[in-house]
């Protein structure tokens, strides 16, 4: 199963927030897009299936922010 991840940025905040519909509890955030996106990454692969869905074998990120696009 591929698990997608968006990661926005928050300029008000001055952090990069990543969230996920494939994992709904999912919410981080970080000032350093690298830290988020590993810390994401890692959370996403480490968690246990969910509504019977297959574990997450791999990570794919959707990015809106600055130089994102």
């Amino acid at each position: 199963m591929t698990c997608h991840i968006t990661i926005t940025w928050d300029p008000e905040a001055g952090l990069w927030a990543a969230v996920s519909r494939d994992l709904p509890d999912l919410a981080l955030e970080d000032p350093s897009l690298d830290a988020l996106r590993k810390r994401a990454e890692e959370i996403a692969l480490s968690r246990p299936p969910q509504d019977g869905q297959e574990r997450p074998n791999d990570v794919r990120f959707h990015y809106d922010g600055p130089n994102c696009r």
